[in-house]
């Protein structure tokens, strides 16, 4: 009998955001994310929506002029993202990644209490979030790394104008093969992403 054809779960997922060549997208992780998994040749999906940069524009308008109209104009914020953490990994072992969401302002000083609070933290990547965040507001932050299990991709907390300090666990199998981890760093506000910082880890060979 001859072999039987890949399903379309098999196949490496697709980042929307990316080219036209690039593989399907994968199904959606399960509820939760809380157990280690490991993720396809390139990271997971964010669950949020990745709307057309044009199309963030657009809506961030609107909204602050729709809420100015109804005098509902709160405090907001404009944020950027900045990700700290090792620049190589070893199998087998566990390494952490810390984001930070914090105003363009306070990026030296989020820089240095990062390398203060973690001996290996090295800036990863840093990117602007493209929507101002109101305050009192829930923002969501989802992270993946190919090849690598996340004990809890998705985090979500309530911005109140400072810093914030979110850290992730991230299990390098034994089994994984030495070179570069892609990994993406997303942010999600009113459940579209809005912000996007692409990092690479660096896996060292097995010992042993």
């Amino acid at each position: 009998m001859g072999k039987s054809l890949p399903s379309a779960s098999s196949l490496p997922p697709k980042d929307p955001g990316g080219s036209a060549s690039q593989s399907p997208k994968p199904p959606r992780p399960s509820a939760g994310g809380d157990s280690l998994a490991l993720s396809g040749p390139v990271p997971a999906l964010p669950p949020f929506r990745v709307p057309d940069p044009s199309e963030l524009r657009r809506r961030g308008w609107f909204w602050k002029r729709l809420r100015r109209l109804l005098a509902l104009e709160g405090p907001s914020d404009e944020l950027q993202v900045t990700v700290f953490g090792p620049l190589e990994v070893v199998p087998g072992q566990t390494a952490r990644l810390m984001v930070n969401l914090h105003r363009p302002e306070s990026a030296d000083s989020v820089h240095t209490l990062a390398r203060a609070l973690q001996s290996d933290a090295e800036l990863l990547g840093s990117g602007p979030v493209l929507r101002d965040v109101y305050r009192d507001s829930e923002v969501a932050t989802h992270v993946a790394v190919s090849g690598a299990g996340v004990a809890k991709s998705l985090v979500t907390f309530t911005w109140r104008g400072q810093p914030r300090r979110l850290l992730f666990d991230l299990h390098i199998p034994w089994e994984a093969g030495a070179g570069p981890a892609a990994g993406i760093v997303s942010v999600g506000y009113n459940k579209v992403r809005v912000a996007k910082v692409e990092i690479s880890l660096t896996v060292l060979r097995r010992k042993g």
